[in-house]
């Protein structure tokens, strides 16, 4: 369902209900089209960790309750932390992730750590 009012036109998603702005021109084509977030509940944009990336997402940066961000590391890195992590909902009903996001270690700073970590434990 589309509703028109003036250059401003709110798109109904047939399968979701979710309200999407979307600005057409003065051709009708398509300027800007945006998910209204506080109609969703949506995590934000998890980040990447540095020397490493993030895998495709349908939503682009933000994620639906129950959808996973998955991470990978370069070559010559360890991941730190959890490789997938997933959007909930937190005690208070907002959306957030269950973990943070990973980080990659690279090969010395990885033996650092665990240097470190066994010194503290020792």
């Amino acid at each position: 369902m589309l509703l028109l009012l003036g250059a401003l036109a709110v798109q109904f998603a047939p399968v979701l209900g979710v309200p999407l702005h979307t600005k057409f021109g003065r051709d009708s084509s398509i300027i800007h089209e945006e998910r209204l977030r506080r109609q969703e509940k949506v995590c934000s944009d998890p980040g990447t960790p540095t020397n490493g990336h993030r895998k495709p997402h349908e939503g682009g940066s933000y994620y639906r309750v129950g959808e996973e961000a998955i991470f990978v590391c370069n070559g010559g890195y360890t991941l730190e932390g959890h490789s997938l992590i997933t959007c909930t909902l937190n005690s208070d009903g907002r959306p957030s992730w269950d973990y943070p996001t990973p980080q990659c270690i690279g090969e010395s700073s990885a033996g650092n750590l665990q240097l470190l970590q066994a010194e503290l434990a020792g």
